[in-house]
């Protein structure tokens, strides 16, 4: 059985952003991506609300990825694959950070999944997902604003060229028209069913499944 971390922030933890709470594990596309690859593969979810690539939220600590990763890849070694889909959250307004800063955070996550393969000797492949852009609604929240939006959208093509740089699998979560609540951030029941069947099809070329 393969082993896959899949590393990110709310949607991957299955926010639900109508009750505050978090959808059932069938609903989110952690659970439908084990549902269908089965005893093909074991989904390791590590989501977390609020998670950025490398930056420290003023109000919420812990939320930083660069300083909580090797922790996850060491708990659910030996792996297979890691998923590593963050930048939502590095956009807000408090962090203010353009896309380039953002994708240099990313970056180093991925230094160290190639770091964590060499320690301990495996095949750990890593697919960098770019999350969908936030929508126009979500500049009616605090966290969020015009120039917020402008750097979500330069996420996809940024991780694309680190994603090449360093030999690594990529995927443009933006172009699989992923509907968003109406936070305009977080994906709705029927956006988690979406993600989940183009995963499925990323991770089986992935793994060779």
């Amino acid at each position: 059985m393969k082993q896959v971390l899949c590393f990110g922030d709310s949607n991957t933890h299955g926010y639900d952003a109508f009750t505050g709470g978090t959808l059932d594990y069938t609903r989110r596309w952690t659970g439908r991506v084990q549902k269908a690859l089965g005893e093909q593969a074991l989904i390791c979810e590590a989501g977390l609300n609020g998670r950025t690539c490398g930056f420290d939220d003023p109000e919420v600590p812990g939320r930083n990825g660069r300083k909580l990763l090797n922790s996850a890849l060491q708990t659910h070694k030996p792996l297979d694959a890691v998923v590593l889909m963050l930048g939502t959250n590095d956009c807000k307004t408090c962090y203010r950070a353009d896309g380039p800063a953002i994708a240099r955070e990313m970056e180093a996550l991925v230094e160290q999944v190639a770091q964590f393969a060499r320690l301990t000797d495996c095949d750990a492949k890593t697919l960098v997902v770019a999350p969908p852009p936030l929508g126009e609604e979500s500049i009616t929240y605090r966290d969020f604003d015009r120039q917020s939006l402008v750097v979500s959208r330069s996420l996809a093509g940024l991780y694309r060229d680190l994603a090449a740089r360093h030999g690594v699998a990529f995927a443009d979560a933006g172009a699989w028209d992923i509907p968003l609540d109406f936070d305009g951030t977080h994906f709705t029941p029927e956006g988690h069913r979406r993600f989940a069947l183009r995963m499925e099809a990323e991770l089986r070329a992935l793994l060779g499944l």
